[in-house]
């Protein structure tokens, strides 16, 4: 039986820029940085959870971001604390925003996408 989803691939045309995003930025930590053969394996998890990680996968331009800008659906989830604060705090670093925090039933959420077109949807529970 699946009890947890431990990975989710995001596809990136830049492993660095991407790190940075997801490190600096959204406050990710490295998890695992290493090369099998000519392949980089890189993956950041939220700190304090080494249970879930996302695998930053490098692939040409045309394959970045698939499916998620072409479906405009999220790719992944992120919790945080506070979605207002976040929002504004990532805002003022340059992340586009396709929706501002808005209340829903069940919490407030807000949609972002990362430099290569991946969307995020971020979501504060009640």
């Amino acid at each position: 039986m699946i009890t947890n989803v431990t990975h989710i691939s995001i596809l990136v045309t830049d492993q660095d820029t991407a790190l940075a995003f997801y490190t600096d930025i959204l406050g990710f930590e490295t998890h695992t940085d290493a090369m099998f053969g000519p392949e980089r394996w890189l993956t950041v998890c939220p700190k304090g959870n080494r249970d879930f990680e996302l695998a930053l996968i490098k692939v040409d331009a045309e394959h970045a971001g698939m499916p998620s800008k072409e479906i405009g659906k999220p790719m992944c989830c992120v919790a945080t604390s506070d979605c207002r604060a976040d929002y504004k705090r990532m805002k003022d670093a340059g992340v586009v925003f396709l929706q501002e925090p808005k209340d829903e039933p069940w919490g407030i959420g807000a949609t972002f996408q990362d430099p290569f077109g991946n969307i995020i949807y971020m979501s504060q529970s009640k």
